[in-house]
């Protein structure tokens, strides 16, 4: 049973290691998603005219604030 157990541990960290880098790619992933979304608000509101634009800043100024 020892002997099979050894046999078993190389696989088991290779599935720790991988479930780890998944769990990494994932987190990037969404960091990703999540700089595009803030990109693509930056490009429309770019868009507005100046008085809209700043409509949209004050808007936002006042949400965070």
């Amino acid at each position: 049973m020892t002997n099979e157990r050894s046999k078993l541990l190389p696989a088991n960290v290779c599935l720790s290691s991988s479930e780890v880098e998944v769990k990494q790619l994932e987190a990037q992933l969404a960091a990703a998603d999540l700089r595009i979304k803030e990109l693509e608000a930056a490009l429309a509101v770019a868009s507005l005219s100046p008085e809209s634009r700043d409509n949209v800043i004050q808007l936002v100024r006042e949400a965070a604030a």
